[in-house]
C-alpha cells in the first residue's frame, strides 16, 4: 500500500471511488467523472498539490482532499475508501497524511464530517485525536406538508442576472460573516460554480426591499440521474440562504424561504431539502415551523494543528 500525489489522469479513479463509496454508503447521487472534473476544477483547490491516493498493487483504492481556508486558519479533510479496501487501515493513512498537509499549508485547525451514522468513520476521527464541535441537521420538506396557509411572499424576488456575481457574494459574505465554518467567498468562485453542470443563474434568487437586495437564495433541482436514483421523484435543494444583517427583523428570511420553496415547486419538485448547523437556533426553528423535519445529521470534528 502506499500514497502518491493526484494526477489529472486518475480523475476516473476519483470519481469511481467516490461513487463506489457513496452507493456503499447508501447515497442515491450519482457521481461521474464529468462530476468529478468540475469539482476538482475549481479556482479555490489545487488537486495536483493537495489531493493524494492510496494504492493497494497498483490499484486506486481511496484517495484524501485538503481544501485550504488559510483566511480562517482551517483546512476540511475530504477523503473516501473503495468499499473493498475497507478496514483495512487505508482510511486511517489518508486521515494522517490530510492532517500532515494541513499543517504544512499553514492551517491551524483541521475540520473533518461524516454522517451521524457513519460510526465506524466516526470512530477513525476520534482515534485520529479529532473531536466533535458541531453538527449539522439535514432537514426535508415534502411539499404536501407545507404549513397551511403558508404562500410565497409579496416581496419583489427576482432571479440572479450574469454579471451579478459580485452583488450575491457580498450579499452570502455579509448574511454569513462570523458564522461558524464560513470562509468568505470570492466572486470569481461563484462565477464558476454557476458554469457548473445542473447550475443557472435563474436558480439564484434575490428578495429586494425598496430596489435593495435584502436576501438570497441558491436552489437546485436533482439531475436525472439522481431522479432515476429516487423513483422518478424530483428533489429540490436549498444550498444556501441568507438575509442582510442590516434588514434582519423584517421577516424576510421567512419570506426569502417561502419564495424559494414555492419556486422548486414549480420546477417540479416534490420535496426541499436543506442542511442547517444545529447551533443556528432561529434558522432551526423557522424551518420547522414551515414543516421541515429531520432526517439526518452530519457530525463535524476538529483538530488543532
Amino acid at each position: 500500500m502506499r500514497l502518491r500525489e493526484f494526477r489529472w489522469s486518475d480523475v476516473a479513479a476519483y470519481a469511481a471511488i467516490t461513487q463506489e463509496a457513496r452507493q456503499a454508503d447508501g447515497g442515491h447521487s450519482d457521481f461521474t467523472r464529468r462530476d468529478a472534473e468540475e469539482y476538482l476544477g475549481q479556482p479555490n483547490l489545487r488537486p495536483e498539490r493537495d489531493c493524494f491516493l492510496a494504492e493497494v498493487d497498483g490499484t486506486p483504492a481511496g484517495y484524501v482532499l485538503v481544501v485550504p481556508e488559510l483566511v480562517i486558519d482551517r483546512a476540511i479533510i475530504e477523503g473516501a475508501v473503495a468499499p473493498a479496501y475497507r478496514r483495512r487501515g487505508v482510511g486511517r493513512m489518508l486521515l494522517d497524511r490530510g492532517v500532515a498537509h494541513s499543517r504544512t499549508l499553514g492551517a491551524k485547525l483541521a475540520h473533518v464530517s461524516a454522517s451521524s451514522a457513519a460510526t465506524a468513520v466516526l470512530r477513525l476521527f476520534e482515534g485520529a485525536g479529532f473531536a466533535e464541535v458541531n453538527r449539522q441537521l439535514q432537514m426535508r420538506l415534502d411539499l404536501r406538508d407545507l404549513v397551511a396557509g403558508e404562500s410565497a411572499p409579496s416581496h419583489v424576488v427576482r432571479h440572479l442576472r450574469e454579471g451579478e456575481e459580485a452583488l450575491i457574494t457580498d450579499l452570502q459574505n455579509k448574511a454569513f460573516a462570523g458564522s461558524w465554518g464560513f470562509a468568505p467567498n470570492v466572486p470569481e468562485e461563484l462565477r464558476y460554480r454557476l458554469r457548473m453542470s445542473g447550475s443557472r443563474h435563474e436558480d439564484a434568487l434575490i428578495l429586494e426591499v425598496d430596489g435593495k437586495p435584502s436576501a438570497y437564495c441558491w436552489t437546485k433541482i436533482q439531475t436525472q440521474g439522481d431522479e432515476r436514483a429516487q423513483g422518478g421523484q424530483r428533489l429540490g435543494l436549498i444550498w444556501m440562504i441568507g438575509v442582510d444583517p442590516e434588514m434582519r427583523g423584517l421577516g424576510l428570511g421567512r419570506a426569502m424561504l417561502l419564495a424559494s420553496v414555492d419556486y422548486l415547486s414549480r420546477q417540479g419538485a416534490e420535496s426541499v431539502e436543506l442542511d442547517v448547523y444545529a447551533d443556528n437556533a432561529p434558522a432551526v426553528g423557522l424551518y420547522e415551523a414551515t414543516g421541515f423535519r429531520r432526517r439526518g445529521e452530519v457530525v463535524f470534528y476538529e483538530k488543532r494543528l
